[in-house]
């Protein structure tokens, strides 16, 4: 009996922030999750182009033509100030935006680690029974403790 193939379909992704953070997080995608996602364009408020080779298709305004296009992932690849970050990602949250997390594949199998959505944890320590909550960035060479 020949074997099977299992073809693995990946997602395409939004980023959400053409700046330095959301070319870095493209760039992310296309090393190390290039299985799972595929960098469909970026969201920017600001029009102005950037050099990168994935165009800016949007923003907030105009995020609702992606829905309709089933362009429904999105990561948040603007950081401040964070209570922008926070109130557009509930307002995209509110119209059925899924939010994929960026997390080292060891990580969600430590210990009973929980990760919420749009969770980005990048060459950092997450230590046993750490449940982090949605919309959260954790940089390079942190180590995220719990106290159980």
């Amino acid at each position: 009996m020949p074997a099977q193939h299992v073809t693995v379909m990946k997602k395409p992704v939004l980023i959400y922030g053409a700046g330095d953070t959301g070319i870095a997080i493209a760039e992310w995608i296309r090393r190390e999750f290039t299985e799972q996602y595929y960098v469909e364009g970026f969201l920017d408020d600001n029009k102005t182009q950037h050099k990168y080779p994935i165009p800016i298709v949007g923003s907030f305004e105009n995020v609702e033509a992606f829905k309709k296009l089933k362009l429904e992932n999105i990561i948040l690849g603007f950081v401040l100030p964070v209570e922008k970050r926070l109130e557009r990602a509930y307002a995209l949250k509110d119209k059925g935006f899924t939010f994929p997390s960026l997390v080292p594949h060891y990580v969600q199998e430590l210990w009973g680690v929980r990760i919420g959505e749009g969770v980005l944890i990048y060459n950092s320590i997450i230590n046993p029974k750490t449940e982090i909550k949605n919309f959260v960035g954790i940089n390079a060479y942190a180590t995220i403790e719990t106290c159980v």
